[in-house]
Protein backbone atom coordinates (compact mmCIF):
# COMPACT_ATOMS: atom_id res chain seq x y z
CA UNK A 1 0.00 0.00 0.00
CA UNK A 2 1.33 3.49 -1.12
CA UNK A 3 2.40 5.88 1.84
CA UNK A 4 0.43 8.83 2.52
CA UNK A 5 1.09 12.59 1.87
CA UNK A 6 3.14 13.00 5.06
CA UNK A 7 3.52 16.94 4.39
CA UNK A 8 1.96 19.02 2.15
CA UNK A 9 2.47 23.02 1.74
CA UNK A 10 0.33 26.02 -0.81
CA UNK A 11 2.09 28.88 -1.86
CA UNK A 12 1.67 31.81 -4.50
CA UNK A 13 4.44 32.88 -6.96
CA UNK A 14 5.16 35.90 -9.21
CA UNK A 15 8.19 36.48 -11.39
CA UNK A 16 9.48 38.38 -14.27
CA UNK A 17 12.09 38.90 -16.53
CA UNK A 18 13.17 41.27 -19.31
CA UNK A 19 15.95 41.16 -21.79
CA UNK A 20 18.36 43.95 -22.81
CA UNK A 21 20.90 44.77 -25.73
CA UNK A 22 23.59 46.18 -24.17
CA UNK A 23 25.78 46.85 -27.39
CA UNK A 24 25.04 47.79 -30.91
CA UNK A 25 28.69 47.48 -31.68
CA UNK A 26 28.48 45.74 -34.78
CA UNK A 27 25.35 47.60 -36.38
CA UNK A 28 24.52 49.42 -38.61
CA UNK A 29 24.44 47.50 -41.66
CA UNK A 30 23.33 48.22 -45.26
CA UNK A 31 21.88 45.97 -48.25
CA UNK A 32 19.95 46.78 -51.04
CA UNK A 33 16.03 45.82 -52.39
CA UNK A 34 15.18 46.77 -56.15
CA UNK A 35 11.38 47.70 -57.71
CA UNK A 36 11.14 47.94 -60.60
CA UNK A 37 11.74 51.63 -61.01
CA UNK A 38 14.21 52.31 -57.60
CA UNK A 39 17.24 50.77 -55.64
CA UNK A 40 16.26 50.76 -52.23
CA UNK A 41 19.07 51.60 -49.65
CA UNK A 42 17.91 49.80 -46.35
CA UNK A 43 19.72 50.33 -42.65
CA UNK A 44 19.42 47.91 -40.61
CA UNK A 45 20.77 48.83 -37.18
CA UNK A 46 21.08 44.94 -35.79
CA UNK A 47 18.11 46.26 -32.95
CA UNK A 48 16.81 43.44 -31.27
CA UNK A 49 13.27 43.42 -29.44
CA UNK A 50 14.10 43.03 -25.56
CA UNK A 51 11.46 40.50 -24.24
CA UNK A 52 9.48 41.27 -21.06
CA UNK A 53 8.05 38.30 -19.18
CA UNK A 54 5.44 38.01 -16.29
CA UNK A 55 3.84 35.01 -14.66
CA UNK A 56 1.96 34.29 -11.71
CA UNK A 57 1.28 30.75 -10.16
CA UNK A 58 -0.24 29.08 -7.16
CA UNK A 59 1.68 26.35 -6.17
CA UNK A 60 0.92 22.76 -4.47
CA UNK A 61 3.97 20.53 -2.59
CA UNK A 62 3.59 17.15 -1.21
CA UNK A 63 5.86 15.16 0.07
CA UNK A 64 4.88 11.72 -1.35
CA UNK A 65 7.53 9.82 1.08
CA UNK A 66 9.65 11.03 3.43
CA UNK A 67 12.36 11.18 0.81
CA UNK A 68 10.20 12.27 -2.53
CA UNK A 69 8.76 15.50 -3.18
CA UNK A 70 6.61 16.82 -5.69
CA UNK A 71 5.86 20.33 -6.99
CA UNK A 72 2.44 21.39 -9.06
CA UNK A 73 2.30 25.17 -10.11
CA UNK A 74 -0.21 26.27 -12.53
CA UNK A 75 -1.03 29.79 -13.42
CA UNK A 76 -0.51 32.54 -16.01
CA UNK A 77 2.29 34.07 -18.35
CA UNK A 78 2.85 36.37 -20.68
CA UNK A 79 5.96 37.60 -22.90
CA UNK A 80 5.53 40.98 -24.90
CA UNK A 81 8.10 41.99 -27.13
CA UNK A 82 8.02 45.95 -28.00
CA UNK A 83 8.83 47.26 -31.28
CA UNK A 84 10.78 50.57 -33.01
CA UNK A 85 7.58 51.28 -34.43
CA UNK A 86 5.38 51.32 -31.54
CA UNK A 87 3.82 48.55 -31.92
CA UNK A 88 4.17 45.27 -29.94
CA UNK A 89 3.98 41.52 -29.82
CA UNK A 90 1.77 40.29 -27.04
CA UNK A 91 1.54 36.34 -26.21
CA UNK A 92 -0.56 35.02 -23.10
CA UNK A 93 -0.50 31.22 -22.18
CA UNK A 94 -1.48 29.30 -19.43
CA UNK A 95 1.37 28.31 -17.09
CA UNK A 96 2.01 24.67 -15.39
CA UNK A 97 5.26 22.89 -14.71
CA UNK A 98 5.93 19.75 -12.65
CA UNK A 99 8.99 19.37 -10.21
CA UNK A 100 10.37 16.20 -9.06
CA UNK A 101 12.91 15.71 -5.96
CA UNK A 102 14.09 12.44 -5.21
CA UNK A 103 16.70 12.11 -1.76
CA UNK A 104 18.49 8.82 -2.49
CA UNK A 105 20.48 9.45 0.79
CA UNK A 106 20.95 11.99 2.86
CA UNK A 107 23.86 13.74 0.63
CA UNK A 108 22.50 12.67 -2.81
CA UNK A 109 19.34 13.88 -4.57
CA UNK A 110 18.35 13.70 -7.89
CA UNK A 111 15.27 15.73 -9.67
CA UNK A 112 13.77 16.35 -12.62
CA UNK A 113 10.97 19.30 -13.96
CA UNK A 114 9.05 20.02 -16.50
CA UNK A 115 7.54 23.34 -17.47
CA UNK A 116 5.26 25.27 -19.98
CA UNK A 117 4.72 28.69 -20.33
CA UNK A 118 4.73 31.96 -23.22
CA UNK A 119 8.93 32.31 -23.95
CA UNK A 120 9.65 28.30 -23.05
CA UNK A 121 8.80 24.46 -22.91
CA UNK A 122 11.73 22.91 -20.52
CA UNK A 123 12.62 19.92 -19.14
CA UNK A 124 15.27 19.29 -16.91
CA UNK A 125 17.15 17.15 -14.55
CA UNK A 126 19.37 17.54 -11.41
CA UNK A 127 21.77 15.79 -9.76
CA UNK A 128 23.35 16.90 -6.20
CA UNK A 129 25.62 15.96 -3.41
CA UNK A 130 27.59 17.61 -0.96
CA UNK A 131 28.22 21.07 -2.03
CA UNK A 132 27.87 19.96 -5.80
CA UNK A 133 24.59 20.28 -8.17
CA UNK A 134 24.39 19.52 -11.79
CA UNK A 135 21.76 21.08 -14.11
CA UNK A 136 20.81 19.93 -17.52
CA UNK A 137 17.76 21.30 -19.52
CA UNK A 138 16.41 20.95 -23.11
CA UNK A 139 14.23 24.42 -24.11
CA UNK A 140 11.77 24.52 -26.78
CA UNK A 141 11.15 27.98 -27.44
CA UNK A 142 8.04 29.47 -28.00
CA UNK A 143 6.38 32.49 -30.21
CA UNK A 144 9.53 33.26 -31.68
CA UNK A 145 12.10 32.41 -28.78
CA UNK A 146 14.72 30.11 -29.97
CA UNK A 147 15.11 26.81 -28.57
CA UNK A 148 18.30 26.35 -26.75
CA UNK A 149 19.79 23.83 -24.24
CA UNK A 150 22.28 23.67 -21.60
CA UNK A 151 24.54 22.29 -18.68
CA UNK A 152 25.21 24.39 -15.34
CA UNK A 153 27.85 23.28 -12.68
CA UNK A 154 27.25 25.02 -8.95
CA UNK A 155 29.23 24.57 -5.99
CA UNK A 156 28.06 26.29 -3.05
CA UNK A 157 29.78 27.09 0.16
CA UNK A 158 29.04 28.38 3.90
CA UNK A 159 32.24 30.55 5.04
CA UNK A 160 31.62 30.39 9.14
CA UNK A 161 31.36 33.58 10.98
CA UNK A 162 31.36 33.61 15.21
CA UNK A 163 28.12 31.56 16.06
CA UNK A 164 26.56 31.73 13.02
CA UNK A 165 27.16 30.04 9.74
CA UNK A 166 26.11 30.92 6.63
CA UNK A 167 23.92 33.70 5.07
CA UNK A 168 20.86 34.56 6.32
CA UNK A 169 18.78 32.03 4.10
CA UNK A 170 21.55 29.39 5.17
CA UNK A 171 21.02 29.67 8.68
CA UNK A 172 16.94 29.68 7.96
CA UNK A 173 16.93 26.69 5.67
CA UNK A 174 17.07 23.63 7.99
CA UNK A 175 19.55 20.84 7.34
CA UNK A 176 18.49 17.71 5.58
CA UNK A 177 17.78 14.83 7.42
CA UNK A 178 14.94 12.10 6.23
CA UNK A 179 11.94 14.30 7.28
CA UNK A 180 9.63 15.47 4.57
CA UNK A 181 8.91 18.91 6.68
CA UNK A 182 12.76 19.81 6.19
CA UNK A 183 12.50 18.03 2.73
CA UNK A 184 10.20 20.91 1.48
CA UNK A 185 11.76 23.72 3.31
CA UNK A 186 14.86 22.72 1.11
CA UNK A 187 12.95 22.52 -1.91
CA UNK A 188 11.36 25.37 -1.35
CA UNK A 189 14.21 27.66 -1.84
CA UNK A 190 14.89 26.45 -5.51
CA UNK A 191 12.98 28.85 -7.90
CA UNK A 192 11.54 27.02 -11.18
CA UNK A 193 10.09 29.86 -12.94
CA UNK A 194 12.89 32.04 -13.97
CA UNK A 195 13.51 31.32 -17.64
CA UNK A 196 16.79 29.76 -18.84
CA UNK A 197 16.03 31.14 -22.89
CA UNK A 198 16.79 34.50 -24.08
CA UNK A 199 13.58 36.97 -24.14
CA UNK A 200 14.51 38.31 -27.75
CA UNK A 201 13.82 38.72 -30.80
CA UNK A 202 14.70 40.44 -34.09
CA UNK A 203 12.93 43.97 -34.67
CA UNK A 204 12.04 43.76 -38.26
CA UNK A 205 10.43 47.44 -37.13
CA UNK A 206 13.96 48.91 -37.03
CA UNK A 207 15.22 48.55 -40.53
CA UNK A 208 14.67 51.96 -42.18
CA UNK A 209 14.99 52.94 -45.62
CA UNK A 210 18.02 55.51 -45.86
CA UNK A 211 17.76 56.24 -49.72
CA UNK A 212 16.16 55.63 -53.03
CA UNK A 213 17.90 55.93 -56.19
CA UNK A 214 15.86 56.25 -59.81
CA UNK A 215 16.85 53.36 -61.99
CA UNK A 216 15.91 55.71 -65.26
CA UNK A 217 19.10 56.41 -66.68
CA UNK A 218 21.36 54.08 -65.05
CA UNK A 219 22.91 51.57 -67.22
CA UNK A 220 24.69 49.95 -65.12
CA UNK A 221 23.94 48.44 -61.37
CA UNK A 222 24.00 49.65 -57.71
CA UNK A 223 26.28 47.62 -55.30
CA UNK A 224 25.97 48.63 -51.20
CA UNK A 225 28.74 47.39 -48.65
CA UNK A 226 27.71 47.58 -45.18
CA UNK A 227 28.37 50.75 -44.27
CA UNK A 228 26.14 52.28 -46.22
CA UNK A 229 28.48 53.65 -49.50
CA UNK A 230 26.28 53.10 -52.83
CA UNK A 231 28.65 52.24 -56.09
CA UNK A 232 26.72 53.21 -58.71
CA UNK A 233 27.72 52.37 -62.64
CA UNK A 234 27.26 54.96 -65.09
CA UNK A 235 28.21 54.43 -68.65
CA UNK A 236 31.88 54.25 -69.57
CA UNK A 237 35.59 55.22 -68.03
CA UNK A 238 35.78 56.76 -65.30
CA UNK A 239 33.48 59.22 -64.16
CA UNK A 240 33.42 62.93 -63.50
CA UNK A 241 30.51 64.87 -60.97
CA UNK A 242 29.63 68.17 -62.74
CA UNK A 243 27.14 69.27 -59.99
CA UNK A 244 25.02 68.25 -57.25
CA UNK A 245 21.69 70.06 -56.13
CA UNK A 246 19.81 69.11 -52.80
CA UNK A 247 16.12 70.43 -53.29
CA UNK A 248 16.60 72.78 -56.47
CA UNK A 249 19.30 74.33 -54.84
CA UNK A 250 23.35 73.81 -55.48
CA UNK A 251 24.90 71.49 -52.77
CA UNK A 252 28.31 71.46 -52.01
CA UNK A 253 29.45 68.71 -49.34
CA UNK A 254 31.75 67.20 -51.47
CA UNK A 255 31.63 64.04 -48.76
CA UNK A 256 28.67 63.17 -49.90
CA UNK A 257 29.59 61.89 -53.11
CA UNK A 258 33.00 60.92 -54.21
CA UNK A 259 34.16 58.82 -57.70
CA UNK A 260 36.16 55.75 -58.07
CA UNK A 261 37.75 54.96 -61.67
CA UNK A 262 34.43 53.18 -62.52
CA UNK A 263 32.02 54.52 -60.21
CA UNK A 264 30.23 56.76 -58.61
CA UNK A 265 30.30 56.43 -54.93
CA UNK A 266 27.14 57.96 -52.39
CA UNK A 267 28.37 57.53 -48.84
CA UNK A 268 24.72 57.23 -47.00
CA UNK A 269 25.66 57.71 -44.01
CA UNK A 270 26.50 61.51 -44.64
CA UNK A 271 23.10 62.76 -45.60
CA UNK A 272 22.61 65.61 -43.44
CA UNK A 273 18.82 66.15 -41.73
CA UNK A 274 16.49 66.16 -43.90
CA UNK A 275 13.76 68.60 -44.78
CA UNK A 276 10.33 67.74 -43.63
CA UNK A 277 8.80 65.08 -46.23
CA UNK A 278 12.54 63.84 -47.59
CA UNK A 279 15.05 65.86 -49.73
CA UNK A 280 15.53 65.15 -53.27
CA UNK A 281 19.35 64.88 -54.38
CA UNK A 282 19.99 65.12 -58.41
CA UNK A 283 24.01 63.90 -59.15
CA UNK A 284 25.25 65.20 -62.77
CA UNK A 285 27.80 62.67 -63.65
CA UNK A 286 29.30 62.56 -66.97
CA UNK A 287 31.68 59.45 -67.83
CA UNK A 288 35.05 58.51 -70.09
CA UNK A 289 32.79 59.33 -73.45
CA UNK A 290 31.86 62.62 -71.78
CA UNK A 291 28.40 61.14 -71.87
CA UNK A 292 26.25 63.05 -69.19
CA UNK A 293 24.33 60.99 -66.68
CA UNK A 294 21.86 62.21 -63.82
CA UNK A 295 21.63 60.01 -60.69
CA UNK A 296 18.15 61.08 -58.26
CA UNK A 297 18.55 60.02 -55.01
CA UNK A 298 15.60 60.26 -52.54
CA UNK A 299 17.48 61.20 -49.08
CA UNK A 300 15.36 59.91 -45.99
Amino acid sequence: MAAKPSAQLALVSAWGAQASQKSNADGPRFFTWQTASDYLVMCDPLKLSEGRLLGASADAQVALRSNLLAKVSLGYEQLNFPFADGSRELNRSAYYSLDLLYEVKADLSIGADYKSGAGENRIGVMLETGHWQLNAFQNQGQNGVADNQGVMLTWRVSIPSGKQQGTLAQRMQPGRFNDSSNLLAAAIVRPKQIPKTFLAKVDPTAVTLAATISKAGLPGGVAVNSEGDVFVTVGTGSPTITGVTRNGSQYTDTALVTTTSTQVVIHSRFFPESAFGGDSYVINVTDGSSTSYHINVEGE
